[in-house]
């Protein structure tokens, strides 16, 4: 949307300007800097330097801008590869049309707020990769095997693996590692058919990555697989966000954008690349000795991260491409694992409830219960599963963008200055809350600073007024009128 004002002699446009992942939007003057714009409608862009241009640490993405040209000052801040992926510096990129901002987490000041806790569960462990230690006996003129057959020989006399094939990566590196262990190796087999790496000596420790891709979050999980023990665990926000808040939307960027797909799961590659570094910072290890990642998402993200059309899961009766589990390599999706990895990917049920639910009942274990069960996880996308062992029943429904600021006031993503918990006295009424970033409720601290309020405030303060009698099952007020904390006002508390 477009509107002008004359100023003078001058015509001056005012510009739509949407920053993600606050979602924050409105009307700027053109001509003005990202910097400006964001200082307008209050979004956080660290910027050292006070917009002097020395810094380069208020790096913004840019997608279908339309800005002025690309400066001398930015070119020392940003690389060809930033640059091609849409990267400028906000205190230089000055705004000459309607502008879709991204401002990644480095550049952010107020930090995104992820809350993906784990529950320890006591489970039977049973990998799909397993380290087989071996001795070989060297070759000779009156042993003559290829080292492969050698090695396959070997393993098959002492565990009992008579059908093994070996990854192309392993197979390259197979001679020198067997002569650097002097023929004593370990070799890592995926499902006792297919041996994904060799290595000299022996190994015990492997590593696989579990990984939730969200609408709008990313979680990851590194684990030990010989102890079962969760390692570290880190989110990052799901790049995507770029491209629309909900499902719907990145279905839609796929069918009215040439390349969309493409720059859909281009993004979700990145992302998971990006928590795979993240992680692995955090450890002594590096990202090739992750060797079988387990990933589970919506049925959007499903598509996206395969890269499969999506378009007629918009389309009623919302059909997906494919339902079953897959098995593919790390390498063919461009994820920086061990090239050999696999990369197995849980089944979806049906419509938008998707891998993630399959993760959700795999964990819980409703079908092993006789009680009745009701399971809800409240994403951007969220799914509901209700019954026991002899009936279960699924749904799903687009939680986040009602609850996280569509069509809230003061709805907002849970970040510092969110409200997160809310407490009603049912005699008083009086009101406390928390806020994300103080651990103090309100009545303790004067002042503490709250922003908005996110999902799970909101669900915390719907709760609340039920409890307090304030509001009643179908959600309508209870309360009329007094001079208490809940007037009415317009028809609503």
């Amino acid at each position: 949307m477009l509107s002008e004002s004359t100023k003078g002699a001058f015509k001056v446009r005012s510009l739509k300007v949407v920053f993600q992942p606050s979602g924050k939007r409105g009307e700027i003057q053109e001509g003005k800097t990202v910097l400006e714009a964001s200082q307008e409608l209050g979004v956080g862009i660290e910027s050292l330097c006070g917009g002097e241009k020395t810094c380069g640490k208020c790096k913004v993405k840019m997608l279908e801008e339309e800005l002025s040209p690309f400066t001398n000052e930015e070119a020392k801040w940003i690389t060809e590869s930033e640059r091609s992926e849409g990267y400028r510096l906000s205190c230089a990129a000055r705004i000459k049309g309607n502008a879709f901002i991204l401002i990644p987490e480095e550049s952010s000041i107020q930090k995104q707020i992820v809350r993906k806790e784990i529950a320890q569960r006591s489970i039977k462990l049973n990998p799909a990769i397993l380290p087989y230690y071996v001795e070989l006996h060297p070759p000779s003129f009156h042993d003559l095997l290829s080292d492969f057959e050698r090695l396959k020989k070997t393993l098959s006399e002492q565990y009992h693996l008579p059908s093994l094939e070996i990854d192309t990566p392993a197979l390259l590196k197979l001679p020198c590692v067997l002569r650097e262990g002097n023929w004593k190796i370990t070799a890592i087999v995926w499902m006792d058919r297919n041996i994904l790496d060799v290595r000299p000596g022996r190994v015990t420790e492997l590593f696989g990555f579990a990984v939730d891709i969200g609408t709008t979050t990313m979680a990851g999980y590194l684990c030990n697989l010989h102890t079962g023990e969760v390692v570290v665990t880190e989110s990052i926000m799901n790049p995507q966000v770029v491209y629309g808040e909900d499902v719907m939307s990145r279905i839609s960027y796929t069918m009215t954008h040439s390349e969309g797909l493409e720059r859909l799961h281009r993004s979700m590659i990145n992302g998971l690349n990006q928590l795979i570094e993240a992680i692995t910072r955090k450890t002594y290890l590096s990202a090739h000795d992750i060797l079988e990642l387990t990933i589970v998402g919506n049925t959007v993200m499903h598509h996206l991260l395969v890269g499969i059309d999506p378009r007629y899961l918009g389309v009623s009766p919302f059909p997906p491409v494919l339902s079953r589990s897959m098995d593919l390599k790390a390498r063919d999706l461009g994820l920086k694992a061990h090239p050999s990895a696999n990369v197995h990917i849980l089944p979806i049920e049906a419509g938008f409830v998707g891998a993630d639910n399959v993760g959700v009942l795999i964990s819980q274990e409703p079908y092993n219960q006789d009680a009745m069960v009701l399971i809800i996880d409240v994403g951007t996308n969220g799914e509901l599963v209700m019954g026991n062992r002899k009936k279960l029943v699924s749904s799903s429904c687009a939680t986040g963008p009602a609850l996280e600021g569509a069509h809230i006031k003061f709805g907002m993503r849970a970040a510092p200055g969110a409200i997160e918990r809310i407490q009603i006295d049912p005699e008083t009424y009086e009101v406390g809350f928390k806020v994300i970033g103080n651990d103090k409720w309100n009545l303790e601290c004067p002042n503490p600073k709250a922003m908005g309020i996110c999902g799970s405030g909101m669900i915390d303060g719907i709760a609340e007024l039920y409890r307090a009698g304030l509001i009643d099952k179908g959600g309508r007020q209870i309360l009329s009128g007094g001079d208490g904390p809940f007037r009415r006002r317009g028809g609503h508390i």
